[in-house]
């Protein structure tokens, strides 16, 4: 367990420094994405630890719904990780289209591939 968490920790940290570095978005977000993963595995570590606690006056039945609230915060957080990627990839998409449509219509005027990524529409 702490040597998958120290793992993902230093990836984390090198994405963000390289991220930082390169002013690149992507590798930013995947740090911020390491780093939830993270703080869902050590809820998971401590609500497993919480479970084998036995029953005391104060909690009846002990700790053992802590799993049921780790195992509903993990899903959300799925739930919540898979929309945005979606959203992403949905935008990503969209964004290649433009560009090749844009690029067919320079390709169409007789414009070699140079010219077509050279072409600075707010030249004009």
């Amino acid at each position: 367990m702490t040597i998958t968490v120290a793992f993902l920790g230093a990836i984390g940290v090198l994405e963000l420094i390289i991220g930082f570095k390169n002013r690149n978005v992507h590798l930013i977000r995947d740090f911020i994405t390491s780093s939830l993963m993270i703080i869902s595995m050590l809820v998971s570590f401590k609500a497993a630890q919480y479970s084998k606690k036995g029953r005391n006056p104060q909690f009846n039945y002990g700790f053992l719904r802590v799993n049921i609230i780790a195992a509903f915060t993990n899903m959300i957080y799925i739930l919540c990780s898979v929309l945005f990627k979606f959203l992403d990839l949905v935008h990503t998409m969209i964004e290649h289209k433009e560009e090749q449509s844009h690029a067919q219509v320079h390709a169409s005027e007789g414009h070699t591939v140079a010219e077509i990524v050279g072409h600075d529409d707010h030249a004009h």
